[in-house]
């Protein structure tokens, strides 16, 4: 079944806001294995947005359409939908009697006549509930099309794509549903994750195989169409497995998994704790770390050593370390990360020093250069890299290098 997204609204084409709510659904959709063949976007105006809506309906078995459901001149949805179905409108009076119920319970006073046009709907319409809104959705052929049309805001909208619009999807689509896995890799180019299951990806015409990159990781997705649920995950876990044991250890999680969160999660197996010194990426680190609930189980310091002095009184960094090496250099990283260890007591100390830039570089150390540094039980480790990008890309990319570092060194004995 193919379907296709329609939105509306002049601030999306003006650019004043970001159309979300397609976003959302075609997560959605992809899950449940409906193939979405386009998206589009239309002005608030009767005419075109009629014409808009006749040619998704044209090309596709379903559209969805969100805007324009509201009381105000430029809420346009409905008449155009019924103007496109070649039908009259009418008021939906459930629909009415609850919008007037709710504006009742507000104390706004008497409504305005122009609060109908959210309870107007084409003749013929089902209209599908609303808990989180005032304006009627509703469900209208269109052609050969099942045309869905929703309000663009998006607490309402997503509330009706899940419970409402996607389950009847799926029976429009024969009941096939879709299962998904999707592999997180660092460490590795987006070509090098590609070429590691060329192979496997022949060998399995029945999986549908996918590649993104979301800087400074790629990612592998894989998923597979099939009515009994059971026997299409259990296929998926096959193939996942296989993937992953050809990618190795620059898997560092799945799905819905973050990576401060992977970290972390390591660290509370292990029992063991974590102080972190930072300097370039102005605790970019610890917020990614401590962004999980229960994180202080793990995360003892975190110590934000961006002045020179700073890493003098609070690390305990030698001045004349500092004076020899400068701030972004492997002593210092190494000093940092045993100063942190050693102040919170942790099993481990992480450090980051880096010239993100856009200025501060030199030909010894560009901009880019950063230095990370891993204090344990064991002894201190270091490393150093030339991160491309510009001063963003380069503090989150010296984030994942140093909590790659200690990634790495947990699962050497995990």
């Amino acid at each position: 079944m193919k379907v296709e997204l329609l939105a509306t609204g002049d601030e999306l084409l003006k650019g004043a806001i970001v159309d979300s709510n397609s976003a959302f659904l075609l997560a959605l959709l992809y899950d449940a294995g409906l193939r979405v063949e386009r998206t589009g976007t239309a002005p608030d105006d009767q005419a075109k947005l009629r014409d808009a809506i006749l040619e998704a309906a044209g090309r596709a078995d379903a559209v969805v359409v969100s805007g324009g459901l509201g009381p105000t001149a430029d809420d346009v949805t409905a008449a155009a939908a019924a103007e496109a179905a070649g039908v009259g409108r009418e008021v939906h009076q459930p629909s009415l009697e609850r919008l007037r119920a709710r504006w009742a319970s507000r104390g706004l006073g008497e409504m305005p006549p122009n609060n109908l046009r959210q309870v107007t709907v084409p003749v013929g319409s089902e209209v599908m509930p609303n808990p989180e809104g005032s304006c009627a959705p509703f469900v209208l052929r269109v052609g050969k099309a099942t045309c869905f049309f929703l309000p663009g805001v998006p607490r309402e909208y997503r509330q009706i794509a899940e419970f409402s619009v996607v389950p009847k999807l799926v029976a429009l689509g024969g009941g096939e549903r879709l299962v998904a896995r999707t592999l997180h890799c660092y460490g590795i180019a987006e070509s090098a994750v590609d070429h590691a299951v060329k192979d496997l990806v022949k060998a399995t015409p029945d999986v549908r195989w996918g590649w993104r990159t979301r800087f400074p990781e790629n990612m592998l997705s894989m998923a597979v169409r099939g009515r009994d649920p059971d026997v299409a995950a259990a296929r998926l876990a096959d193939v996942a497995a296989k993937a992953r044991a050809l990618l190795g250890d620059v898997v560092w999680g799945a799905d819905g998994d973050t990576f401060g969160a992977v970290v972390g999660s390591i660290l509370r197996r292990r029992h063991e704790t974590l102080a972190l010194a930072e300097s370039c990426t102005g605790g970019m680190a610890s917020a990614l770390l401590t962004d999980v609930a229960g994180a202080s189980d793990y995360v003892l310091l975190s110590a934000v050593t961006y002045a020179n002095s700073a890493k003098e009184s609070v690390l305990g960094v030698p001045a004349a370390l500092l004076a020899a090496h400068g701030a972004v250099s492997e002593p210092v990283a190494r000093a940092m990360a045993e100063g942190a260890r050693r102040v919170a007591g942790a099993t481990w100390g992480l450090s980051i020093s880096g010239i993100a830039g856009p200025g501060g570089g030199s030909v010894e150390k560009p901009v880019g250069t950063v230095h990370c540094a891993l204090a344990g039980p064991g002894g201190t480790t270091a490393t150093v890299r030339k991160l491309p990008g510009d001063r963003g890309q380069v503090r989150t990319g010296a984030v994942w290098m140093a909590l790659e570092l200690l990634r790495r060194e947990l699962l050497k004995d995990s």
